[in-house]
């Protein structure tokens, strides 16, 4: 495990440069810097991906850095943000710093390369590229205190000029229409009518008859209106030439007052006036470089997220709209912040605590409090540095900065997956060869399996028994004590007994705790005894076949024979016949902890004892 002041040993990572902006990487060289990184370490860190476009139409760059990064997996993944705010640079820095790192050391620190292989951990290291990029228009070497993104309210500017007044008169008009008509070339044409009577088809006779005479003329239609008026009077109006201007007013909004969960709460933790450092933005998500990390975090479905900020030196966590809310998983909430602080020490709190005000829509009240679109993230805005240091610490403050996030940002992305801490007292005395030793295990990530065991092993190689304590059932957040029980009989008189408790993960990392005690045994060792401490020296009758493999062997020894039989015992001693393992009613014997070198191993058997030596590669 990397020690509390493995982080400011570190060297600085060949792959990390200072930028030009007064020693702060500008915007382009960011992303210059991400395609570098892949370049380099292309099966460890993806492609730059755009999640999305900044209010001016700036990509908004994210990167992973898995041992699979070009794929999505099914692993607990982190999320780590900075520039929300465009005058904090410091925390894009130790962003780039951190990846540089851990690229770095994956094939020479096994913690790094265990995370690196066992989560996704993914960085947007410039959060809001318009305004940073807006401070350096400001000053090229750095010093611009923008804080806001670039969020423009559109104004419409009328004119008027040349301006004619017209008077007229208006009455109100009823409107007669009157039709008239004349005819000329009037033509007469007469009929002669009967009535006519057929008596037969041929014959027939008339009566009745009579001329009818009718007339037709071409007739002409007139129309005639008129009107009458009453009730007049006089209206006056102007003409002018208009012209409308629309200007756009650059007023910005608080990215960290744009979530959703608890926006506009009240206008003390964000305010509704543009004119306002915290202004709010017209609604929850508004702005597209807030849209895009809601969108990415319900999709990848983070189990930790920082947000990157300057400057407290202090821990911000969920929740910070209200005074005084009590979340249900406080203690782990506050386990988690303690761990992950026990480095750089920084202040924990809510923001009212930590910084002194409040603040809704802010990015871990909604990662932790947004449980209906994706699973809770236990989240955070590490606020980096102190108030000498500033929005805008000089070149030499970098590195420093840089080195008292290491750890915390390695802690974050362990508490992701499986992790434990895990001690026994000290000054324990042991006064029997059967010694139980109390571990206290804390639970800071998944539950466990039934994989994870810590065991004991002594400096000296000295075998200690086989018994192991098993993590099995110990829930997050959860304080256990489990005893694990060592064999002394190797040992007599008094003395010490210097060794680690190693803990086991199901990928087969491990780490070590140191642990030491004191004995006060019988001098005199029974018979059995000196046996485990002493090798036998001749082998006795063993007539059947038999084989050891592999050998040369490296983890793992076997034991076969034609009839399957499980031997007794199968011992090995180093060349000077300290018994080091010991398997009882097994067909094999685990040896990856042992040095390299020669040993002997002893196989005892219903059909007798036989030695052979065995070499460790």
């Amino acid at each position: 495990r990397m020690s509390s002041t493995a982080s400011a040993n570190a060297t600085m990572p060949t792959a990390f440069a200072y930028g030009s902006m007064g020693g702060y990487l500008t915007y382009a060289e960011v992303v210059a810097k991400l395609d570098e990184l892949r370049t380099l370490y292309p099966d460890l860190i993806s492609v730059k991906q755009s999640i999305g476009k900044s209010t001016e139409g700036r990509d908004l760059w994210v990167v992973k850095i898995s041992n699979n990064p070009d794929n999505d997996e099914n692993k607990p993944k982190v999320f780590y943000n900075a520039l929300t705010h465009a005058r904090e640079p410091a925390g894009m820095m130790q962003m780039i710093y951190y990846m540089c790192y851990i690229l770095q050391n994956y094939n020479t620190n096994p913690e790094i390369k265990h995370l690196v292989d066992n989560r996704e951990l993914y960085f947007e290291p410039v959060v809001n590229p318009d305004g940073y990029e807006y401070n350096r228009s400001l000053s090229a070497t750095g010093g611009g205190m923008w804080r806001k993104n670039r969020y423009a309210v559109t104004t419409t500017t009328t004119t008027v000029k040349n301006c004619v007044a017209t008077t007229r008169k208006v009455c109100d008009t009823t409107w007669k229409t009157t039709k008239t008509f004349t005819t000329t070339n009037c033509v007469s044409t007469t009929v002669r009518k009967c009535d006519t009577t057929w008596k037969t088809p041929t014959t027939y006779t008339v009566k009745g008859c009579q001329n009818i005479t009718t007339k037709t003329c071409d007739t002409i239609w007139k129309y005639t209106t008129t009107y009458t008026t009453s009730g007049c009077h006089n209206v006056t109006t102007t003409k002018c030439d208009t012209t409308r201007t629309n200007s756009r007013n650059i007023v910005g909004v608080d990215l960290n007052r744009n979530y959703g969960y608890q926006w506009g709460f009240d206008n003390t933790g964000s305010s509704n006036a543009t004119s306002s450092d915290t202004y709010r933005g017209p609604y929850a998500f508004s702005e597209p470089e807030i849209a895009a990390i809601r969108d990415f975090s319900i999709l990848k479905q983070f189990k930790e997220v920082s947000n990157q900020h300057t400057f407290a030196n202090a821990l911000t966590y969920a929740y910070s709209y209200k005074d005084g809310v009590v979340i249900p998983d406080q203690a782990l909430y506050m386990l988690k912040n303690q761990l992950i602080s026990e480095d750089n020490h920084f202040l924990i709190g809510h923001m009212l605590q930590t910084c002194g005000y409040l603040a809704n829509g802010e990015a871990s009240d909604w990662q932790y409090g947004e449980q209906t679109l994706k699973p809770k993230a236990y989240s955070w805005s590490p606020e980096l540095g102190g108030s000498s240091d500033g929005f805008w610490p000089p070149q030499s403050r970098i590195e420093p900065l840089c080195l008292t996030m290491i750890k915390m940002n390695t802690n974050i992305a362990w508490i992701a997956g499986e992790y434990y801490r895990y001690s026994a007292p000290a000054n324990l005395n042991a006064t029997s060869t059967n010694f139980s030793v109390p571990v206290t295990i804390i639970n800071y990530g998944d539950p466990a399996g039934t994989v994870e065991k810590i065991k004991f092993f002594a400096d000296d190689n000295t075998d200690t028994g086989t018994d192991s304590v098993s993590l099995d059932g110990i829930v997050p957040g959860m304080t256990a004590s489990r005893n694990l029980t060592l064999d002394l009989s190797a040992y007599q008189g008094t003395g010490t007994v210097s060794g680690v408790l190693r803990i086991y993960y199901p990928d087969g990392y491990t780490q070590d705790q140191p642990f030491s005690f004191t004995y006060s045994l019988p001098s005199a060792l029974s018979s059995s005894s000196t046996a485990r401490r002493i090798a036998p020296a001749a082998a006795s009758s063993f007539n059947k076949s038999y084989e050891l493999f592999p050998n040369p062997m490296n983890d793992i020894l076997y034991y076969t024979s034609p009839d399957a039989e499980t031997p007794a015992s199968i011992s090995v001693y180093d060349m000077n016949g300290s018994l080091m393992r010991q398997a009882i009613n097994q067909a094999k014997v685990d040896l990856s902890d042992l040095s390299k070198g020669m040993y002997q191993v002893v196989i005892e058997t219903a059909n007798g004892r036989v030695t052979n030596k065995i070499i460790k590669q």
